[in-house]
Formats: structure tokens, C-alpha cells, sequence
């Protein structure tokens, strides 16, 4: 009962079905590993990363229905949005998002860092169907948001060229 329990116990068992993703460089066959030490990364279904502009980015909401769109042959995939997040991004953890590398964000390289030109917020989304999804896998997102018109934008932006103009 006793070694029964200790291999329960040493089992390692996942709170959730999904696929193992990352495993750690340092495990190897017969070592002992800190308690503490992440050694692996599980995904269950396939999260998206999408990011907006700063202008944008009050016209989406978490729970909104968007679409991802594969970049080449592919047909769009249904998604919701499960976050957003509300400070901007610093720098691009994924190079082949930024312009120097194929990408549409604007970017510059500072000290091997992507920093972005622009005020650029993450929106983590989640496929609504299960399948088979390479990653990564660069593509255009389509979200639902509130409809704004171009001539409100264009007006907004000159009034705060005003603004700021005559306040100096």
C-alpha cells in the first residue's frame, strides 16, 4: 500500500486534457528536479495572439466573436476574445509579427529587442472549434467592435493637433 502510494504520488497527472507543448531542456532520465522547476507547458485547443492599436483599442470587449484568418491557404477559423491586455506591449516576443521581418507591426531592433514604433495592446483569443493548428501560425484577425467612422477619427485627430498646438 505504501509503494502504491508513493507512486501515486510521483505520477504526474494534469488537471485538464490537453497537449504537452514546451518540456524543459534540464529534465533528463533518472535526475532528480526541484519541486519548483516548471517542466512542461500544456495547451488545451489553441489560443491566439492578435494586437490592436491603441485607438482601437477601446472598441473591442472580452467575449466578443472574431475570426482568424491563416496568412495564405487557409479558411477562417471562428474565435472569441478571452483577454485584453490593458498596458502596451514593450517589445515583440514574436519577431515574424514585425515589419523588418515580413510582419505589418512596425518595429525597430534596440539592444536584440523588438520594440514596437506604435502603442500596440495583446488580445488573447480562443479558437471556438478544436483542431489541428500548426504553431505558430501567422495570420489577420477580424474581431466584432463598436463601429466608429472615419470622418469622426479624422476630426478627433485634428481637434487634438488643435488642442495640443494651442496649449503650447
Amino acid at each position: 500500500a505504501g509503494l502504491a502510494a508513493e507512486l501515486r504520488r510521483l505520477t504526474l497527472t494534469a488537471s485538464l486534457d490537453g497537449i504537452v507543448t514546451d518540456l524543459s531542456p534540464n529534465l533528463q532520465p533518472g535526475q532528480w528536479i526541484n519541486g519548483k522547476e516548471p517542466i512542461l507547458g500544456l495547451r488545451r485547443g489553441a489560443v491566439l495572439e492578435a494586437y490592436v492599436t491603441e485607438e482601437d483599442l477601446p472598441r473591442i470587449q472580452v467575449g466578443a466573436s472574431a475570426s482568424f484568418i491563416p496568412e495564405g491557404a487557409g479558411t477562417a477559423r471562428p474565435a472569441t476574445i478571452a483577454t485584453i491586455d490593458r498596458m502596451a506591449v514593450k517589445s515583440l516576443t514574436e519577431p515574424e509579427l514585425a515589419v523588418p521581418f515580413g510582419g505589418t507591426i512596425p518595429a525597430r531592433i534596440d539592444r536584440q529587442s523588438l520594440i514596437p514604433d506604435v502603442s500596440i495592446y495583446r488580445v488573447r483569443l480562443s479558437l471556438a472549434e478544436d483542431g489541428e493548428t500548426p504553431v505558430p501560425q501567422r495570420g489577420e484577425v477580424h474581431m466584432d467592435g463598436e463601429r466608429r467612422s472615419a470622418l469622426g477619427r479624422a476630426l478627433r485627430a485634428v481637434a487634438a493637433v488643435l488642442i495640443r498646438e494651442w496649449g503650447a
